[in-house]
């Protein structure tokens, strides 16, 4: 979470520090700037409560009446920003706090620099044609030692579109404008691009021999990691938010039942997500290792400080370490979750088993997604011939 935070309320501009592990307030009101400490402990939940109640109260006290909230004011007086503003305090607690947060930061960091103190029925279809073009061609220091630029991908401004659009759509709702712009400007073509998030990660599992040949690399808690996800199918989050009470040796089940992200333990993805699914003994034998290294702590999985992982993205990057010094092809994490499904179904297994493990919503959603053929290496894939040909007989 940023140490410092801008935040703009009544046309007032607040500071919010982190400082002594408190959130402090730093502001200037008529032309006197005023610095002021809060008793809440500086975490999201409390900056929530510090914009939705400290700060509002404040200003009340200074300006000695309400201030006219936003929604008094006439469209034709009304700029993005302060719209955005009521938007966001409505968006809140409608879904996930790292989904809320990171919308907001797009909008503040890509939305609100090109159209933020504008009047919103001023906002031309054209104007936010171009502004899609010059994310796009918007270059950015993605490395400063080797001085690499990279553009903004066309998947990246669909997401800050979609925030941009559903603040529009809610203006148009709410009679603010008389029609929402966005819908009509062209959305960038999206390339494939890895989402470490949903089943949107490009299909590229991995085949035995180069399996055998990771685990061969892997060290530590990573061999057991990379075997309960391909032994189980789970999700990178799903797999670091285990917890020692969701393992069940005695009757072989693992409870899915939480993902961490950022920090947090949230909800699995959706309601189908929360699932018991069975142990295989490969997922068996990685979990009796792995008790042996985290002991009698809350959770499976720890990092080299011995802390609970933020997130999986450290465990992303240790893969791809392990990748480059197998030799095998560089694929996200998620592939792993992939290999367990292509793998399990190439040879036969209930399809109604592999998308219960998986938790996805329906049987559809499975095969629509591991129906290509899995590549074998070739000496397995001779034996499968053999196999199915001795199935079928002679004519």
């Amino acid at each position: 979470m940023p140490k410092k935070i801008k935040y703009k309320y009544a046309d007032i501009n607040f500071n919010i520090n982190e400082r002594d592990g408190h959130w402090h307030l730093d502001f200037y009101y008529d032309k006197k700037r005023i610095r002021c400490s809060t008793d809440y402990i500086a975490d999201e939940k409390n900056l929530k409560i510090v914009k939705k109640e400290t700060i509002p109260d404040i200003v009340y006290g200074l300006e000695g009446q309400h201030i006219i909230e936003v929604t008094d004011k006439s469209s034709k007086d009304l700029t993005l920003d302060e719209y955005a503003q009521m938007f966001f305090l409505a968006y809140d607690g409608t879904v996930r706090d790292h989904v809320f947060y990171r919308n907001e930061r797009h909008y503040i960091n890509h939305i609100k620099p090109y159209f933020g103190n504008r009047i919103i029925t001023s906002i031309l279809p054209d104007e936010i044609q171009i502004w899609q073009n010059q994310l796009l061609k918007t270059q950015y220091l993605k490395n400063k030692k080797l001085n690499l630029y990279e553009n903004y991908s066309p998947s990246s401004v669909l997401k800050y579109r979609s925030v941009f659009f559903t603040i529009l759509e809610r203006a148009y709702k709410n009679k603010k404008i008389s029609e929402n712009p966005l819908r009509f400007t062209d959305r960038p073509k999206p390339v494939q691009q890895f989402n470490e998030d949903d089943e949107t990660v490009p299909l590229d599992p991995f085949t035995q021999r180069e399996l055998e040949c990771i685990i061969g690399h892997a060290r530590g808690y990573m061999i057991n990691f990379i075997k309960i996800m391909c032994g189980n199918g789970l999700r990178p989050g799903e797999a670091v938010a285990l917890k020692w009470k969701d393992i069940n040796f005695e009757k072989k089940t693992i409870r899915i039942q939480r993902t961490r992200i950022a920090g947090k333990d949230g909800p699995v993805k959706t309601e189908k997500s929360n699932r018991t699914i069975d142990m295989l003994p490969i997922t068996e034998e990685a979990l009796r290792n792995q008790l042996l290294l985290s002991g009698d702590r809350e959770y499976l999985f720890y990092n080299s400080e011995n802390k609970i992982f933020y997130s999986h993205d450290v465990i992303a990057v240790n893969f791809k370490r392990i990748l480059e010094a197998s030799g095998v092809k560089v694929r996200v994490l998620y592939n792993l979750r992939h290999t367990f499904a292509s793998l399990l179904i190439s040879k036969g297994a209930d399809i109604t088993w592999v998308s219960k493990t998986l938790g996805h919503k329906d049987i559809s959603m499975t095969l629509k997604i591991y129906t290509k053929p899995f590549n074998e290496d070739d000496d397995i894939r001779f034996k499968n011939i053999a196999v199915l040909g001795t199935i079928m007989g002679t004519f």
